[in-house]
């Protein structure tokens, strides 16, 4: 990312050499923006003064900084792009766009980057658009305090808040999104900083990866999406000190890893979803300080999962702690709090004595057998609980955690 800080501070140092400013506003000579764009010149700064401008598919093709003052909002009156970028070191700020076109066919947005780089789009406000800032193969840029609002109501006809598409490099930093199928989408986009922004309300998903790496997504907070955040088909990926509220549908997930290898989820809190996290043939990623609680069930595991760890987690106030399909695990669960252990702590090191063991005999065959989740709440359960208690057979054999913390862990998210 210093890359990027190096470029920008280039740019703005060569552009203050050169640049002048050109003001439109609707009883000016220049009363278009795209009339401004085309006799602007390389670095020129755009002034939009307060009004409403009624165009669409304003295409830039030259490094020029579009300024906008208060009050100043773009109308595409869903005719298509609103704005769309074909240039390097394009500057967008402070504008409201609203009415990208809807289609079946091209994905509308209002601020739509094609094959750039090094741009900034920053401060902005986008309501009533079907993709609110769509990357197309652009790198090494800046998102940036935004705030995007969409209408979706269905997956066919809604897009995205924040869509990278072989897109790699950039920034997405302190942006709000919400009312879109997900919030924030990455697909082929690697090397990311998503940082301090707000995914709320979106229909699928608060942030949606499909084969991209080597990222970091840290101090987000993502409510009431159906899914918390999903992450397939992608390494490397450092999920860090974000917080996973429920949705308010019947069946909510915190996060979904398909696919993941060699990653790190730490200093996380995921709480009061119907499935806090669940792990589907992801390999060798540890689970640090996080903590799950108040969800149906924390952690489901499934056994085409291997060598993950799990250390220092809190797994707290949830009804079930554990679920898996499988009597063998490979993955290591160590020194974690789990509130429902009842173990003893005699050499009072704080860690139990003996093994918890997280799977009930009753989730176990729930995972096998959905159906049998009539049962929740009868006493077949509680029996069922017992009985393994006193002659384990049921339950997965070496999925346990040895060395059980008997205090929860102090959250120190430094």
């Amino acid at each position: 990312m210093e890359k990027i800080t190096f470029l920008l501070i280039t740019y703005i140092l060569t552009a203050g050499i050169y640049a002048k400013n050109m003001q439109v506003c609707p009883n000016c000579k220049l009363s278009l923006i795209s009339e401004a764009i085309q006799i602007a010149q390389n670095f020129d700064t755009i002034e939009v003064q307060k009004g409403i401008y009624k165009e669409s598919n304003i295409t830039i093709t030259k490094p020029i900084h579009i300024h906008g003052e208060t009050g100043a909002i773009i109308d595409a009156e869903n005719k298509g792009h609103i704005i769309k970028i074909k240039s390097d070191q394009v500057i967008i700020k402070n504008l409201l766009l609203i009415n990208s076109g809807n289609s079946d066919i091209e994905e509308f947005a209002a601020i739509y980057l094609e094959g750039v780089k090094d741009c900034i789009i920053e401060n902005n406000r986008i309501n009533s658009s079907t993709y609110g800032i769509y990357l197309s193969k652009s790198h090494n840029s800046r998102i940036a305090n935004n705030q995007i609002q969409g209408f979706a109501k269905g997956e066919a006809l809604s897009g995205n808040g924040i869509h990278l598409w072989y897109s790699e490099n950039n920034q997405l930093i302190n942006n709000e999104i919400l009312g879109h199928r997900d919030g924030l989408y990455f697909e082929f986009s690697n090397k990311l900083t998503i940082r301090n922004n707000k995914s709320l309300q979106n229909i699928r998903y608060g942030m949606h990866f499909m084969f991209s790496h080597d990222t970091i997504a840290e101090n987000n907070l993502f409510d009431k999406n159906i899914t918390g955040v999903a992450i397939m088909y992608s390494d490397k990926i450092r999920v860090h000190k974000n917080l996973f509220l429920a949705s308010n549908n019947r069946s909510s997930l915190g996060i979904l890893m398909k696919e993941i290898n060699d990653s790190t989820l730490s200093y996380n809190t995921i709480e009061n979803s119907t499935e806090g996290i669940i792990i589907d043939s992801s390999n060798k990623n540890l689970f640090l300080n996080n903590t799950f609680q108040k969800n149906g069930i924390a952690i489901k595991l499934y056994g085409n999962s291997r060598e993950n760890i799990f250390t220092n987690n809190n797994i707290q106030y949830n009804f079930f702690d554990m679920s898996t399909n499988t009597r063998e695990s490979h993955n290591l669960f160590t020194h974690n709090y789990w509130d429902k252990y009842l173990g003893y702590d005699l050499d009072r090191n704080n860690l139990g004595d003996v093994p918890y063991r997280p799977v009930q005999a009753f989730i176990y065959w729930v995972h096998k057998y959905q159906e049998l989740s009539m049962l929740l709440g009868s006493p077949v359960v509680e029996f069922l609980n017992l009985a393994e208690k006193a002659f384990p057979s049921l339950s997965p054999v070496n999925l346990m955690d040895k060395y059980p913390r008997l205090k929860r862990i102090i959250d120190d998210r430094s």
